[in-house]
């Protein structure tokens, strides 16, 4: 019971966020080592699983909006882009077409971006994702349960993970341009 009315009240929060407008700020990251630089011929040490800078990103499994079961630790190996947003997020909405250059640009070098639709409909992100042209690989996070494990309070909230799933930055709010995104780019990509 208090799971659900949590739930409710997340969703609630969010919705009201995403009719008045999402934040427009960069996230102070909380503290983390946020290095994990095993170049000096150390044995990588995996840090252990939360959602701060230095941290090993928790594993989840969502299916994609064509059906197909997603879960994180399947990405391991590859620098991910972790996504959450909503398409009825303003902010959220502006920066798809930058994630959909970097999605072009990037992916031939081992990058992953999946996008985490909050408690939205398959439908409404299909109809979302064919109107913009979009081929991002969208995630359905229906019952909000990744976003509530990830603390994610504001639409669009972004995580960058690097090749052994440790998160290296973290975002809130929207991207003003492709150049920001690759400031995160440079911290996961081998």
């Amino acid at each position: 019971m208090i799971r659900r009315t949590l739930i409710a009240l997340l969703l609630v929060g969010l919705l009201g966020l995403a009719a008045t407008g999402c934040p427009n700020s960069d996230a102070t990251p909380p503290d983390g080592n946020g290095s994990n630089d095993s170049s000096n011929g150390d044995t990588f040490q995996q840090p252990p699983v939360g959602i701060k800078v230095g941290n090993t990103a928790p594993d989840f499994s969502l299916l994609d909006t064509s059906g197909n079961l997603i879960s994180l630790g399947s990405l391991r190996g590859q620098a991910v882009i972790l996504n959450f947003w909503q398409t009825t997020c303003p902010p959220c909405v502006e920066e798809m077409p930058l994630f959909q250059e970097i999605q072009q640009q990037y992916s031939g070098q081992g990058l992953v971006f999946l996008g985490i639709d909050i408690a939205e409909s398959k439908s409404k992100v299909l109809s979302f994702t064919q109107a913009n042209g979009l081929t991002l690989t969208m995630v359905l996070d229906s019952q909000a349960e990744v976003a509530i494990g990830y603390d994610v309070a504001y639409t669009p909230t972004t995580f960058f993970i690097d090749t052994h799933g440790v998160i290296q930055a973290i975002k809130i709010g929207q991207f003003l341009g492709k150049s920001q995104i690759e400031q995160g780019i440079q911290k996961i990509m081998p």
